[in-house]
């Protein structure tokens, strides 16, 4: 009994989501899990640290590793490798699909990585450069520069989890590399509440080296069940990456204005006293409002991918899947929009209310969701219309 119970969870597990709702449903499901886990991390941040200038430092030097990652391979993987996997694997090219994967995983790690290289050795420079203002003290940039360093390790391995997630989305399995990507946050979480006493603020940097090994780990066994085994390949001029450079560059250069806002957001406070708390406060609100957009936007948009991707030479069935989806967005976005909008004081202290989050932090934060409630139906759809315009 015990036995058939386990081979059932499994078989569950492993069950493959063939329609765009199914797959919706275990994405937004994952999405919760992630985005509660998101919001425990931040609430325990503000608990161990308080919406201090230390914690602004952190989260100022997360955003150079996280923009080199989403220009270098996310955008890439994201926008053009689902599409040119898809075709090999209608057109029953599997065996060509892996090895054009694995030359896109091997190519993506070497550009990182020389970037990464360089970003490492020249971290206090570049720093400085975008932090011209005077709201963060040497002894903060010094230790901004250290955890810049620590936390490119955990996006360097994010790397292989973000490919493993959307090689399986290829297959239809959304299960396993939606909750995989939820652990990331549990690694973060489990950092800050065993190393905090040792090591301080970096105990957040090394959670995120946790949680990208999680992120990898719990992904393997599947990976390995689809057939896929990686053979280091290093041809930058294969046709098919030729295909992939031709499709990234429009969404590698709007992921560079995305990453660009939130530099010059620091660079601006950076003329104002206390920064670092600031821009983490500002980072609070995004993280409250960014989480229905992730809830609904890109768990549909997710799950209309590889479907959208098929049907590419089905004008009318591409038109039907984008036009339902599109409508279910706004339907669930909209009514979200407004609830933020009206209860923002109550839900930022019911999230972030912890003893050392005081009333003037609240009443910001409020006032600062407030304003990005304007957008998120914006910010929603345009995950699916950019998927749906690379299907194509």
């Amino acid at each position: 009994m015990v036995k058939n119970f386990f081979q059932k969870s499994l078989s569950i597990l492993l069950k493959q989501q063939t329609n765009i709702l199914s797959a919706a449903f275990i994405i937004m499901a994952m999405t919760i899990l992630s985005q509660l886990l998101g919001l425990i991390k931040k609430r325990l941040l503000v608990a161990t640290f308080g919406a201090s200038n230390i914690v602004g430092v952190y989260d100022v030097a997360s955003k150079f590793p996280d923009a080199l990652f989403q220009l270098v391979i996310a955008a890439a993987i994201s926008s053009a490798f689902i599409p040119v996997f898809s075709n090999y694997l209608t057109s029953n090219r599997e065996k060509e699909g892996h090895e054009m994967a694995s030359n896109l995983l091997t190519v993506g790690i070497i550009v990182f990585g020389f970037f990464a290289l360089i970003l490492v050795i020249f971290a206090p420079f570049v720093l400085r450069i975008f932090n011209p203002g005077s709201g963060f003290t040497p002894s903060d940039m010094t230790l901004m520069a250290n955890l810049l360093r620590i936390i490119i390790v955990g996006q360097f391995l994010f790397i292989i989890g973000i490919f493993f997630s959307a090689l399986l989305q290829s297959y239809n399995h959304f299960l396993i590399p939606a909750f995989a990507a939820a652990t990331f946050n549990l690694g973060v979480i489990i950092g800050i509440f065993f190393l905090s006493p040792f090591v301080g603020i970096y105990s957040a940097a090394y959670g995120g080296i946790i949680g990208a090994l999680c992120y990898i780990v719990f992904q393997i066994p599947l990976v390995k069940k689809v057939g896929f085994g990686f053979r280091p390949n290093f041809s930058f001029t294969s046709p098919s990456l030729i295909q992939i450079y031709k499709l990234i560059w429009p969404r590698t250069l709007a992921q560079g204005f995305f990453q660009l806002g939130p530099i010059l957001i620091v660079s601006l406070l950076s003329f104002s006293p206390n920064t670092g708390r600031n821009y983490f406060i500002f980072d609070l609100a995004l993280t409250l409002a960014f989480a229905p957009v992730a809830l609904i936007g890109q768990a549909i948009a997710q799950a209309a991918f590889p479907v959208l991707s098929r049907q590419r030479e089905r004008l009318e069935d591409f038109k039907v899947t984008f036009l339902t989806s599109f409508s279910q967005m706004l339907y669930l976005i909209l009514p979200i929009s407004i609830l933020f909008l009206v209860l923002r004081i109550p839900i930022v202290r019911l999230v972030y209310g912890a003893a050392q989050f005081d009333w003037p932090a609240t009443v910001l934060t409020g006032r600062l969701l407030a304003i990005l409630c304007l957008s998120l139906f914006a910010q929603a759809l345009f995950n699916l219309v950019s998927r749906a315009f690379y299907a194509l």
